[in-house]
């Protein structure tokens, strides 16, 4: 039955403890009237055709929508005399983040002046 090359190459001790789980995990044979439904359930399974697995075109759909995409659309213009290392910094610097000062409370309408003391305290 088995295959004499698959034979466990150690002592005897480790080749016994091999064979007695193989013992324990061993299925238990079928009855003949089970044997004879798996048999038949198996060949309606072999015999049935196959349906179309749907996944593969839509996958391949979608590489090539993607591709088209990473290939055809516009890259950003490279900056004329860009130094990543400080321009970034110059940028964000530069905006002023600071407390809104009083001129700035106009652009808030009526309605919110009480959201505005409640909140921000002014």
């Amino acid at each position: 039955m088995k295959d004499p090359k698959d034979r466990f190459e150690g002592d005897a001790g480790d080749q016994g403890w091999i064979d007695r789980v193989s013992a324990h995990y061993a299925p238990t044979p079928l009855t003949p009237a089970r044997r004879a439904a798996l048999d038949q359930d198996l060949r309606e399974r072999i015999a049935e055709p196959q349906r179309p697995q749907l996944w593969i075109p839509t996958l391949a759909t979608g590489l090539a929508a993607l591709l088209a995409w990473a290939v055809l659309w516009p890259s950003p213009a490279p900056m004329a005399n860009a130094d990543a290392s400080s321009w970034s910094y110059e940028v964000l610097l530069s905006s002023d983040v600071g407390p809104m000062d009083d001129a700035e409370d106009s652009y808030l309408p009526e309605d919110y002046e009480i959201i505005e003391s409640a909140f921000l305290g002014g």
